[in-house]
């Protein structure tokens, strides 16, 4: 059960990454502690056993910690009917891009507020989560997000709230390139003649495989690129191409656009 300050938690959104985080709790805690708020009354179906409205205030009254799943332009509307008063006790965990502490701090009225900024793997416990608190949030709370935070794949404290926009470009956003780099493997496939399950398939289970070796072992994706390339080898010779027309250099131009998107919504 949850501790006496986390023992009613609402999530507000029940779109991917508010159901993702929804399994995630449901296997910590019993679902009569679980509250789901979400305007589309069809997603909210598919929360069996849990607490649900379409009423985001009647939800956020009802609980002691308060998950945001929602998006960020929909952040001040959701407490606009919720009284500063009765949001003195509660904690924010958010997961809106861009949104800052202050920011979280100012429209919810909440004083005890925490960060998260997982990836879509979460949905299959093999996600990638870094967080961080503002001053108030207590030592519980924070072991609180971690604990909930687990079962849905690796945890990350950051030192400063001012990483996210980095941390945002690299996993937050990485499997987003991870898949188009799949995508291009599956083109390349199709076009040699394979047919689009085969290719897709050999294209999925190579990134898996090599997902695999960096997960487990110590080896670092450095090191195992450079065991797979013999000297003018059919791997060196791609990968010379690569480095010929700048993918390294493509690729760290594409993640800080990805970071300066996330400082402008964080400065919106």
């Amino acid at each position: 059960m949850p501790s006496q300050q986390h023992n009613k938690i609402g999530l507000l959104g029940a779109g991917n990454m508010g159901s993702a985080f929804y399994d995630g709790l449901r296997s910590l805690f019993p679902s009569e502690v679980l509250y789901v708020a979400d305007k589309n009354a069809e997603k909210l179906a598919a929360f069996s056993g849990a607490h649900t409205s379409t009423d985001f205030t009647t939800i956020i009254d009802a609980c002691d910690v308060i998950i945001l799943a929602i998006k960020p332009f929909d952040l001040e509307k959701s407490f606009e009917a919720v009284s500063a008063a009765s949001m003195e006790d509660k904690l924010i965990i958010s997961m809106l891009t861009g949104a800052s502490l202050a920011r979280l701090t100012e429209a919810s009225g909440a004083k005890r507020v925490i960060r998260v900024m997982p990836n879509l793997a979460v949905k299959v416990g093999k996600g990638v989560t870094a967080w961080f608190g503002n001053d108030a949030a207590s030592t519980e709370d924070k072991a609180f997000v971690e604990k909930m935070l687990a079962p849905m794949g690796a945890v990350h404290a950051l030192e400063r709230e001012s990483q996210f926009d980095a941390v945002t470009a690299v996993s937050g956003s990485g499997p987003a390139y991870f898949f188009y780099l799949c995508e291009a493997l599956t083109a390349f496939a199709k076009q040699q003649g394979f047919s689009e399950a085969l290719a897709n398939k050999l294209a999925a289970e190579t990134c898996i495989s090599a997902a695999a070796l960096l997960e487990q072992t110590d080896q670092t994706a450095e090191q195992w690129r450079r065991a797979v390339t013999s000297k003018k080898g059919t791997t060196d010779a791609a990968l010379s191409h690569l480095e010929a027309n700048g993918f390294v250099q493509l690729m760290g131009e594409a993640m800080a656009r990805a970071k300066n998107r996330s400082e402008e919504l964080s400065n919106a």
